[in-house]
């Protein structure tokens, strides 16, 4: 047993339940799971609820009924967290087992998931296949609609007119995630969340752009695709109070980009759908002062570079996939980032030219640099994570990471991980002993070849 687990078990001997007998735990937890109307329901047997209420009264010390009603509350919170596997195929248990957890989670709001299940060896010239999955999971949710906390959901077309009935009607809607149907035609048009006056966080997962009618204007996070550049762009320029951006660029504009300041925006990630989308006329036709967090691809470190000068923003992580590490121009960038913590780098191409040197190492010790009167690169590094060829030996590596983690200097940060993917590195005694000891100190270390084996720690 894990010490942790001896002191949760100690923990948990002091509350005053723990002293109940079994059998009036057991009663507890079944009323807790009951609906504020169990009494009406079949399935509770009258002769238990009397023996509970004859028990309830022997309760005579107040932190057991204390426990009680939290246990009521928390079994009722528990219930109002629903995952529904649902399909064309038993509609009805899906809909009874929905309905169950409805009744039973009182009047708390609801985080509900309906996730498609696919069935296998399906005969799609089958009838009830054809027919799409039944409305009656869905409508039966629509009856809840004003207890809409979140909602994670397909949207295949025949719940079309049960989705216009929950929109007239969702006062604390915060976040919806929204699936395109793998086993029938998913609904063309998506105006039913225009109305949700606390809806901030919106995720279009399967669809190859974003609706005219999701409300940008209102969101902070939002995750989606876009057909092109020319739309990732006026999609910013509408979610005007956006935080958090995550798109998928599925096409390259053919058309010029209006440039947009987004003053709000701090973390954004930027995919491709093809590796023949580039990204570069994105950052040059947007200015993010606020920008904390950016990941993306890309295949040339000029217009990141201008960018980054242009917005001025403190980029605290920043991620980067391509065939693009001309190490002079990833300096020139880092040095503009003083306050960056996670730097990951992913050289997907490893063109010959864009292996990084003995100079970045020694850019970033701080030894080094102040023996050459520099500044530290990145003096607030904590997670660096890098895939792709190097020219630097493996001592080298080593000596930068003690010369990291063992410096005095200040306003230098310690590195707390370390990943690297790198063909070919084999570390001698001394250099794995003293990796050894940076990982005694704390320092997480990982560095594995080409083929997927570790160089360090060993397996």
């Amino acid at each position: 047993m894990t010490q942790r687990a001896v002191l949760n078990r100690t923990r948990n001997a002091v509350v005053p339940a723990a002293n109940l007998p079994a059998e009036m735990l057991a009663i507890i937890f079944e009323f807790a799971c009951c609906s504020d109307d169990f009494e009406e329901k079949a399935h509770i047997d009258r002769k238990m609820m009397d023996e509970f209420y004859g028990r309830w009264i022997d309760v005579k010390q107040q932190p057991y009924k204390d426990t009680c009603a939290v246990m009521r509350r928390t079994i009722g919170k528990l219930w109002s967290n629903v995952t529904i596997p649902v399909n064309a195929e038993n509609t009805e248990l899906q809909t009874e087992v929905l309905r169950r957890s409805l009744t039973r989670s009182g009047q708390h709001p609801l985080n509900v998931k309906l996730v498609e299940l696919l069935v296998k060896d399906r005969n799609q010239d089958d009838e009830q296949y054809s027919a799409g999955i039944s409305t009656a999971v869905i409508d039966v949710l629509a009856t809840q609609a004003h207890r809409l906390h979140t909602i994670d959901a397909i949207l295949p077309a025949s719940w079309k007119p049960a989705f216009k009935r929950i929109a007239k009607c969702l006062p604390l809607l915060t976040r919806i995630t929204l699936r395109s149907p793998k086993n029938s035609s998913a609904v063309g048009s998506m105006d039913f969340f225009s109305n949700a006056p606390r809806l901030r966080d919106v995720a279009l997962v399967g669809y190859d752009t974003i609706p005219n009618t999701v409300p940008l204007e209102q969101l902070h996070n939002l995750k989606a695709s876009c057909s092109d550049l020319l739309h990732c762009v006026e999609t910013l320029r509408r979610a005007s109070q956006l935080c958090h951006c995550s798109l998928q660029v599925c096409v390259e504009a053919v058309s010029n980009l209006i440039p947009l300041t987004h003053t709000k925006l701090r973390s954004l990630e930027l995919t491709i759908a093809h590796y023949t989308v580039y990204l570069a006329d994105f950052l040059d036709a947007v200015t993010l002062p606020a920008l904390q967090s950016l990941d993306m691809v890309l295949f040339n470190m000029d217009p990141l570079h201008s960018f980054l000068k242009r917005s001025g923003c403190a980029l605290q992580a920043l991620h980067l996939c391509g065939y693009m590490f001309w190490e002079e121009n990833l300096i020139e960038c880092l040095f503009l980032l003083p306050e960056l913590r996670d730097l990951h780098l992913y050289d997907s191409f490893r063109h010959p030219r864009s292996r990084p040197t003995q100079r970045l190492l020694d850019l970033m010790n701080p030894r080094k640099s102040a023996i050459q009167e520099n500044e530290c690169l990145v003096p607030n590094l904590e997670t660096f994570f890098y895939r792709g060829e190097v020219t630097f030996t493996p001592h080298a590596l080593v000596e930068f990471l003690e010369d990291r983690n063992l410096s005095k200097t200040p306003r230098v940060t310690k590195l707390s991980s370390v990943l690297m993917k790198i063909p070919h590195m084999v570390f001698e005694d001394t250099d794995a002993l003293a990796l050894q000891r940076l990982q005694n100190d704390g320092l997480r270390i990982a560095i594995v070849n080409s083929r997927g084996d570790r160089s360090w720690p060993l397996a």
